[in-house]
């Protein structure tokens, strides 16, 4: 990930800011995807 290599030009605050918001966008559009393939699978039974 591209945030991962900001450490070391950004303050610790921001670069935490930017890494949680990272992973939080990963997990959310993980979850919603998984939900909709889930539910587009069901549709094609």
């Amino acid at each position: 990930m591209l945030v991962m290599g900001t450490g070391t030009s950004l303050a610790t605050d921001t670069d935490s800011v930017f890494l949680i918001a990272t992973y939080a966008i990963v997990l959310f559009t993980t979850v919603v995807q998984g939900l909709t393939v889930g539910k587009a699978y069901e549709r094609l039974k």
